[in-house]
């Protein structure tokens, strides 16, 4: 299911010095679960851009991890803009999907109210 591939990235990190690691560790996690979900047919596009913008914040943070150790403010900021815009898609994805969901539900109770 959606939740458990993305249970990784909705947990709090307590460890404040451990945190850019773990939300690339978690966020890559979150990657791979959700590119391994078969979405049904109708959803197969929002899958595909929900898997992107998450592939998009995974590299974010992979970034300003790099960026972190580096010690390189220019590639640190760089990466956090790209993290915001991925953020940014993954709420649209979502909201995408809800609508998506709410299509589907209303066709099933049409075609149920048709017999």
């Amino acid at each position: 299911s959606i939740l458990g591939a993305t249970k990784s990235v909705t947990t709090p990190t307590t460890e404040p010095f451990a945190v850019i690691d773990a939300q690339q560790t978690n966020w890559v996690a979150a990657r791979d679960a959700v590119k391994k979900l078969t979405p049904p047919t109708e959803w197969q596009s929002q899958h595909k851009e929900l898997l992107q913008w998450i592939s998009k914040v995974a590299d974010g943070w992979t970034a300003l991890n790099a960026a972190s150790g580096a010690q390189d403010k220019a590639k640190f900021e760089s990466a956090e803009k790209d993290l915001n815009t991925g953020y940014e898609g993954i709420r649209n994805t979502v909201d995408d999907l809800d609508a998506a969901l709410h299509t589907t539900q209303n066709a099933i109770i049409t075609t149920r109210k048709a017999f």
